[in-house]
């Protein structure tokens, strides 16, 4: 679609041998960035954390002995924008951190994940309710902030489908980068609209037929994990094909019910009446024993007595507290 709508609107003009080769340098050191990136990861020479600082390091270099488009005097402001970017998404990742723990500590995750399986939603119907969801959000929100604030949300809800985290995690950069081009408030519609010096509704009628394609593309990434997981499946040795999760694989309202009941009955039972009265003598018999030993001295006999008071009989009510007997009473009645 691209391609047709350049040839047909695009300005033309007659390239000669020299301009092509000018812009083959021009371009040459740029197209070797990804290629020193990801050669170096899949290599092994580096990690993907070293990755980024080596990338600013090659960029660095190029744009002042290559293209001397950058000056050793403009490297502070260089630094100083970067750092006030960089500034701002720490703050973000800071609350996002501290949201996160929040989100544990109160299981909102795994709450929220039985309450969709409550439901009874298919694989199908919850993916397609969050790619609606993934695209608002890609409107408001800047990609680093959504995934550090919805991953830990969202991902109990997919696992509980059978959805595969490589598979989701595309499924949510695929959003949220079409979120920044869907109306009205996608943000790179208002940097092209300020750009090509163009009225914002010309901006969005003439995006509107690629987000359509793009949309097309979303579904099928979507709903055919082979295009996300065959390429990770290839290269460990498995089969690409991957089958879209299917209703008969989640667990049921009943299911869950009976897991939950299951957990409980797992829980050490009560004791009876005859173990906690043996424990209780059990007690008496050794606060005797702690009594007859070394009563000549005045300092241990205190310190026995203590002991003994500590460690005395206790009624029959808290033995019941302890053992859960009290807890069956209450729900018997």
């Amino acid at each position: 679609y691209c391609f047709g709508v350049g040839w047909k609107q695009g300005e033309r003009f007659q390239a000669s041998d020299d301009s092509i080769k000018e812009r083959l340098i021009e371009g040459f050191w740029s197209l070797m960035l990804p290629v020193l990136i990801l050669g170096g990861i899949y290599s092994g020479v580096f990690t993907a954390t070293e990755a980024a600082a080596i990338s600013v390091v090659y960029s660095v270099l190029v744009e002042l002995l290559i293209h001397r488009s950058l000056k050793p005097s403009d490297l502070p402001n260089v630094v100083g924008e970067s750092t006030i970017l960089m500034g701002s998404l720490l703050v973000i990742f800071a609350m996002a951190v501290g949201l996160n723990d929040l989100l544990a500590e109160l299981e909102l995750p795994d709450r929220a994940a039985a309450w969709i399986r409550s439901q009874d939603l298919t694989p199908f119907t919850f993916m397609l309710i969050l790619n609606g969801f993934l695209l608002l959000v890609g409107c408001l929100m800047d990609i680093m902030s959504a995934i550090m604030i919805l991953v830990p949300l969202l991902a109990p809800m997919a696992a509980s489908y059978g959805i595969d985290p490589i598979h989701l995690g595309i499924v949510f950069i695929v959003n949220l980068e079409l979120g920044y081009l869907t109306p009205p408030m996608g943000l790179n519609l208002f940097v092209s609209s300020s750009l090509f010096n163009k009225s914002i509704g010309e901006v969005i009628r003439s995006v509107l037929p690629t987000l359509g394609i793009l949309a097309i593309a979303l579904m099928c990434v979507t709903y055919i994990p082979t295009i996300s997981l065959g390429p990770v499946r290839a290269m460990r040795g498995e089969p690409i094909w991957v089958p879209f999760p299917s209703n008969e694989d989640q667990p049921s309202k009943g299911d869950t019910d009976d897991e939950e009941k299951q957990k409980k009955s797992s829980k050490p039972g009560a004791k009876s009446i005859q173990e906690l009265m043996l424990m209780n003598s059990d007690l008496l018999d050794d606060d005797d024993d702690t009594d007859d030993d070394d009563t000549d001295d005045d300092d241990d006999d205190q310190n026995k007595s203590t002991k003994s008071n500590s460690k005395g009989p206790k009624s029959i009510q808290e033995l019941m507290k302890e053992s859960g007997l009290d807890q069956l009473a209450d729900e018997d009645e």
